[in-house]
């Protein structure tokens, strides 16, 4: 994976802008999250990232929560 300390700060200064004070675009979170830091908001992200494409696969419907769905996902695991 791509990045590392110079990225997470760049992050950081668009979730938080440059002194710290919550963006526009993180107030969207607000609701979620009780307080939005310097110290956590890397994880944040992180969550609402990954939770974003969970929703992204869970709306692709290549594999259905059902037990052949389940079958067919791990026949697809088995050829990587």
């Amino acid at each position: 994976m791509a990045g590392g300390d110079d990225d997470k700060v760049k992050i950081s200064l668009f979730a938080l802008g440059e002194n710290g004070s919550v963006t526009e675009q993180t107030k969207l979170l607000l609701p979620k999250y009780s307080e939005i830091s310097r110290e956590n908001v890397m994880d944040i992200l992180k969550e609402e990232v990954g939770q974003t494409f969970v929703h992204v696969l869970e709306d692709a419907g290549v594999y259905k929560c059902n037990e052949e769905g389940r079958k067919a996902f791990l026949r697809f695991i088995e050829t990587l």
